[in-house]
């Protein structure tokens, strides 16, 4: 098992990773597997969906546990976000 791992980069944030990949390292899917408690919203890191719309626009997306499913008082912002991915036209799946 150590092989699958030995060679692998960890970056504390996705900008230090944005910043230190390369060309090769490029996702072409995105995976967001994080709660709605951290993600779903518009604010700066709650935002992590602009994110990666930003900085990975060709990139394919899945975002597992719906959004919608965070707080009441956020489901608005939630659907900013959804119409965001739905504008860039990127590949997006939820499951």
């Amino acid at each position: 098992m150590r092989s699958a791992y030995e060679h692998t980069r960890v970056f504390k944030t996705l900008e230090d990773f944005v910043k230190n990949m390369t060309s090769r390292e490029r996702p072409r899917a995105v995976f967001v597997g994080s709660p709605p408690m951290f993600r779903g919203t518009t604010r700066p890191g709650r935002d992590i969906e602009f994110q990666v719309l930003k900085h990975f626009p060709e990139a394919a997306l899945f975002i597992e546990k719906p959004i919608a499913t965070g707080p009441e008082d956020e489901i608005e912002e939630a659907f900013k976000v959804s119409q965001a991915i739905v504008n860039s036209g990127q590949v997006c799946s939820v499951g």
